[in-house]
C-alpha cells in the first residue's frame, strides 16, 4: 500500500504583522473593558447600553476575526494595509463592541464590516494608470508654500485679537469655538480645514523631505495658530501625527501607533479606576471610539424609512429638504434636547440617512474608489499622517462635507498634480 504524503501548507507572516495582530486584540480588550467600566458607568444618560448577549458575543468574535485574518495573511500593498488598519481600528472594532452590548443593530455592524471589505477589494484588485502633467517638485513646493502664506493672512487679521493661549493646555476650548462660529465667514469656514488638514500638513511633510528647517518652523507655527483660531483638537493632534507618521514603513507606523494607543487606553482606564480621572477616557475612549456608534444608533433609528435623498446637499434644487435643521442639529434636537449639539457622524450614518442601506453602499463604494485612486498615485508613505487625517474624517463627517469642507477634493487634486510617484522618497 502506497503512502501518499500530503504537502504542508506554509503561511508566511511577517513579524510586524503578527505584532500588529496581537496589538489589535489587546486594544479590543482594553476598549471593551473601558466601555463597560467607564463609558456606560459615566454616560448612561446619553443612551449608552450594556446589555450583554452570548449570541452577540459569538457573532462579534466572527466579525472581529474576518478583518484581522485578512490583515494578517493576505498579500496586500503597504498603502492598503495601512488604511485598512485604520478602518478596522476606528470603524469596525467600536461597532463590534457596541453590537455586543446591544447599543447598535447587526446591520450597523455589518455596514462597518462592509466598509472594510469594500476598501480591501477595491484597493487590492483595482488600479488606475493615472497620467497627469506634473509640476517640478521644488517649484511646486514653493508655489504651494506661497499659496498657504497668502491664504492664512485673513485668519491673522480676523482671529488674532481673539487668540487665547490657554487653549494650548486645552482650557476654554468651547469659548474659543463659540467665538470662531460667531466671526467666521464663508472664506474662513472652508479654508480652515483646507489649510489645517490638507495644504499645510502636505507642505510640512515636503519641508521635512527637503530638510527646510526654517519652513518647518513656519508651517508648524501656522498649524498651531490655526488651532488657536478654532480650538479644534483634531488640528493639534493632526499636527503631531504628521511628525509621528513621517518615518518608517507603513507596518512600522501602524505598529508604533497601536503601541501608543494601547498605552493611552490602558493608562486611561487605570487612572479612572484608581483616581476617578476621566479626561483620557472621555477624550479617547468615549469621544473617538464609542460616540460615533451611539450616533449611528440614533441616525438609523430616526431615518428608518424616512430618507433625505440628499435633499440637504447636491439634490436640494430637485427635492425639498423636510426639516428646519441640518441632520447633525436635528439629531441633537431629538436625542440630546438641543439643536446646539452638532451630532456630526461618518459616512455610514450619512449614507443611511440619505438612502438607507443603498445609501451606505453608495458612500462606501465612492470612498473605496477614492482611496484606490490615492493608492494608484504612488504617494510616499511619509504622507501617511495626511492620509490618517482623511480616513479619520470618514467616521465623523458626511461624504459631501468631507469632499468640500474638509478638503477631500483638494487633497486628491494636490496629490495628482504634486505628489504622484513621491514613493521614491521612502
Amino acid at each position: 500500500m502506497d503512502v501518499v504524503e500530503i504537502p504542508k501548507i506554509k503561511i508566511l507572516v511577517k513579524k510586524d504583522k503578527l505584532v500588529i495582530f496581537l496589538l489589535h486584540i489587546f486594544l479590543f480588550i482594553a476598549l471593551d473593558f473601558s466601555y463597560v467600566k467607564y463609558v456606560v458607568a459615566e454616560h448612561l444618560h446619553m443612551g449608552f447600553t450594556c446589555s450583554f448577549s452570548s449570541f452577540s458575543l459569538i457573532v462579534g468574535i466572527i466579525v472581529f476575526l474576518i478583518p484581522l485574518i485578512i490583515l494578517l495573511i493576505t498579500k496586500i500593498d503597504d498603502f492598503t494595509y495601512g488604511v485598512l488598519n485604520l478602518i478596522f481600528l476606528f470603524s469596525v472594532i467600536p461597532s463590534i463592541i457596541t453590537y455586543k452590548y446591544q447599543l447598535i443593530e447587526f446591520k450597523i455592524m455589518f455596514a462597518h464590516l462592509f466598509f472594510f471589505l469594500s476598501v480591501f477589494l477595491w484597493c487590492r484588485y483595482a488600479f488606475l494608470n493615472i497620467k497627469v502633467k506634473m509640476f517640478e517638485e521644488r517649484k511646486s513646493y514653493y508655489l504651494l508654500f506661497a499659496i498657504a502664506i497668502l491664504s492664512i493672512v485673513p485668519f491673522v487679521i480676523i482671529f488674532t485679537p481673539h487668540i487665547n493661549l490657554s487653549n494650548l493646555v486645552l482650557n476654554n476650548i468651547y469659548e474659543t469655538r463659540a467665538i470662531q462660529k460667531e466671526i467666521s465667514g464663508l472664506y474662513t469656514s472652508y479654508m480652515y480645514s483646507w489649510l489645517s488638514k490638507v495644504l499645510i500638513p502636505i507642505l510640512l511633510v515636503l519641508a521635512l523631505i527637503f530638510k527646510k528647517k526654517l519652513e518647518i518652523g513656519i508651517l508648524f507655527s501656522m498649524l498651531i495658530f490655526l488651532f488657536l483660531c478654532g480650538a479644534h483638537k483634531s488640528v493639534l493632534i493632526g499636527t503631531l501625527l504628521v511628525f509621528f507618521f513621517y518615518k518608517g514603513s507603513y507596518t512600522h507606523k501602524i505598529k508604533y501607533f497601536l503601541y501608543a494607543l494601547n498605552f493611552v487606553v490602558f493608562f486611561g482606564v487605570l487612572l479612572y479606576l484608581l483616581n476617578d480621572h476621566k479626561f483620557i477616557n472621555s477624550l479617547i475612549t468615549r469621544r473617538i471610539f464609542f460616540l460615533p456608534s451611539l450616533l449611528d444608533s440614533y441616525y438609523f433609528s430616526f431615518f428608518h424609512d424616512n430618507y433625505l435623498y440628499w435633499s440637504g446637499s447636491f439634490m436640494k434644487y430637485l427635492i425639498e429638504y423636510p426639516y428646519n435643521f441640518d441632520p447633525p442639529q436635528l439629531i441633537g434636537e431629538v436625542f440630546f434636547d438641543s439643536s446646539d449639539v452638532s451630532a456630526n457622524n461618518g459616512i455610514i450614518s450619512d449614507g443611511y440617512a440619505n438612502l438607507g442601506m443603498l445609501g451606505i453602499f453608495i458612500n462606501v463604494t465612492f470612498v473605496s474608489f477614492y482611496l484606490m485612486i490615492i493608492k494608484s498615485l504612488k504617494i510616499s508613505n511619509k504622507f501617511f499622517g495626511v492620509i490618517f487625517l482623511f480616513v479619520f474624517t470618514l467616521i465623523s463627517s458626511s461624504l459631501t462635507t468631507i469632499l468640500l469642507t474638509h478638503g477631500g477634493l483638494l487633497f486628491i487634486l494636490i496629490s495628482s498634480k504634486f505628489l504622484k510617484n513621491t514613493y521614491k522618497y521612502d
